[in-house]
């Protein structure tokens, strides 16, 4: 169940390039904000006050995917896409997915309440548009505005601390069969950690793969990438050979303890956490250029 929340968050993350659609029905601040976007569950926390808030999506409280864990108090109701219970709760905007079912987004085309929808991210910079767009639509776009200049201030700091790295280790993402090629934002945050991402390399088996995809354990293995990321509660805990297929435990970078596992609320983040995820990243495979665990 847990994996199947973070590969259906993962499809988002690899897929709001445009910022997000909303369909306004006044120019009033909504004040009764429905969720069912774990994405917007972690933005509107910065933005609007809890109480502007009617329902969240079910996956807020499990801290191994959410980094709004805990902020939101227990009379916000926690929801699925359940368009009944959702217009029971008579918000004046919902907070939706690209990746909700069709059924689930037509009926709420056919609802007439307003709706922001976020669309498909690929990129830091599709991550940043969605915040600010969702700011413009629930009548914050300062606080949104601050919250996208703080993502450019701290992965700023981060390329001033990798400056002049010559050595990019070659890193591969794993996460039960899956991983991140070009067009996805785990394949920008290994390289805005100062790496390589071995799974969009030209000339290898995987060239020209886009977005999350599969490979075979076989697939993986003829990659030999430097370093194996995995997607996991333990952040930075190193975990050579634990949990893995017996052919993933016998390649280079598991056998000499190259393998980093970074919580999946922050590979996986389609919201401004997922900078927390780029600077955890090169502080593990640049451990010289932050010392004392600074940022």
């Amino acid at each position: 169940m847990r994996f199947a929340a973070a590969l259906a968050l993962s499809a988002a993350a690899s897929a709001c390039s445009g910022g997000g659609t909303a369909v306004p029905v006044s120019a009033a601040k909504p004040a009764r904000i429905a969720s069912v976007n774990l994405g917007a569950d972690e933005i509107l926390i910065e933005l609007v006050d809890p109480s502007r808030m009617v329902a969240v999506s079910r996956f807020v409280d499990d801290p191994a995917l959410s980094n709004a864990a805990g902020k939101y108090p227990p009379e916000v109701v926690r929801v699925t896409a359940d368009l009944e219970r959702i217009v029971g709760l008579r918000p004046d905007l919902v907070c939706a997915n690209p990746y909700n079912s069709a059924d689930f987004l037509d009926l709420l085309r056919a609802s007439g309440l307003a709706t922001f929808r976020f669309d498909a991210v690929t990129s830091f910079e599709g991550i940043e548009k969605c915040i600010l767009a969702l700011g413009e639509r629930v009548g914050e776009p300062a606080r949104a505005q601050s919250l996208v200049a703080g993502m450019h201030e701290r992965l700023s700091a981060v390329d001033e601390r990798l400056r002049g790295v010559q050595k990019k280790p070659r890193v591969f993402y794993w996460a039960a069969g899956w991983t991140a090629g070009r067009g996805s934002t785990i394949g920008e945050l290994i390289e805005r950690a100062g790496a390589l991402n071995a799974a969009s390399e030209p000339g290898s088996i995987t060239a020209g793969r886009t977005g999350m995809f599969e490979l075979s354990v076989e697939q993986v293995v003829n990659l030999d990438p430097d370093v194996l990321i995995r997607d996991g509660r333990d952040s930075l805990a190193e975990l050579p050979g634990r949990e893995l297929p017996p052919q993933l435990a016998q390649m280079r970078a598991v056998r000499e303890g190259r393998v980093i596992s970074i919580p999946g609320s922050q590979l996986t983040a389609i919201s401004h956490h997922i900078v927390e995820g780029v600077e955890a990243l090169a502080r593990a495979l640049h451990p010289d250029r932050f010392p004392s665990g600074r940022r």
